[in-house]
């Protein structure tokens, strides 16, 4: 889960599952040996997908953004500046049964690490920081 430029957003990342040998091809209906995220085709149709070089190897990373911007410039209820509690909830394949996380080739791979942080990408032009307070990550509902 992170913010880019003022807008909430959910991102995978597979890479260990792209096939090197095979990258830029749709491998989707071809093989279960490939990633979902970006590299080997667009597995659901859903998300904005990304692939590229990192090192020697290859990268990928899908993500669903909000449709506005949620945290801006300006003071006021949504200003950037100040503290919010946020709050969100993913469970994989239930709302939205048309978005893939894994393919065949791992039908048991869970999420494995959760990353909550600021997008510090190249070339970004202002100053960024991140406060967290009282964190809570649950296996279960609640």
């Amino acid at each position: 889960m992170e913010v880019v430029n003022g807008r909430p957003r959910l991102a995978i990342q597979d890479g260990e599952n792209i096939d090197e040998k095979r990258v830029g091809q749709n491998l989707v209906g071809v093989t279960e040996a490939r990633s979902v995220a970006g590299c080997n085709g667009d597995s659901d149709g859903h998300g904005e997908e990304d692939c590229y070089k990192a090192g020697g190897i290859h990268a990928n990373g899908k993500y669903w953004q909000a449709e506005k911007i949620y945290f801006g410039q300006n003071p006021g209820p949504r200003y950037q500046g100040d503290w919010h509690h946020v709050r969100a909830r993913f469970k994989l394949n239930l709302d939205e049964r048309r978005v893939v996380f894994r393919t065949g080739q791992h039908p048991n791979m869970k999420i494995d690490q959760l990353l909550v942080g600021p997008y510090f990408g190249p070339g970004v032009p202002h100053e960024q920081w991140i406060w967290i307070d009282e964190l809570r990550i649950y296996t279960d509902a609640q």
